[in-house]
């Protein structure tokens, strides 16, 4: 079964997808339609169809959000599938 980082490239790679969501200079991404995120994309790949769950996610495996809205992380790059395997989730502390 695929982890969440694996899920995500994957979501973000999938041209279907781009409306709600897509890659910004292929070192960051955004989320660009909510509604259809959580319509259309998320029940895809996602027992749950919130927002709000794929955004703690998100913060569990250390993605955060810039200034410009944009998440990123150094191991989520476009093109570089290999990366997102090295991705940990954080330990509840």
């Amino acid at each position: 079964m695929a982890q969440f980082p694996e899920k995500l490239y994957n979501i973000l790679c999938d041209p279907s997808n781009r409306e709600a969501i897509s890659w910004v200079k292929g070192v960051s991404f955004s989320v660009n339609d909510r509604r259809r995120l959580e319509l259309e994309v998320l029940p895809k790949y996602f027992r749950h169809a919130k927002l709000t769950s794929f955004q703690r996610q998100l913060s569990l495996y250390g993605i955060k959000r810039n200034a410009d809205e944009a998440y990123s992380h150094p191991l989520l790059q476009e093109g570089r599938p290999d990366l997102v395997h090295q991705m940990r989730r954080k330990s509840k502390v």
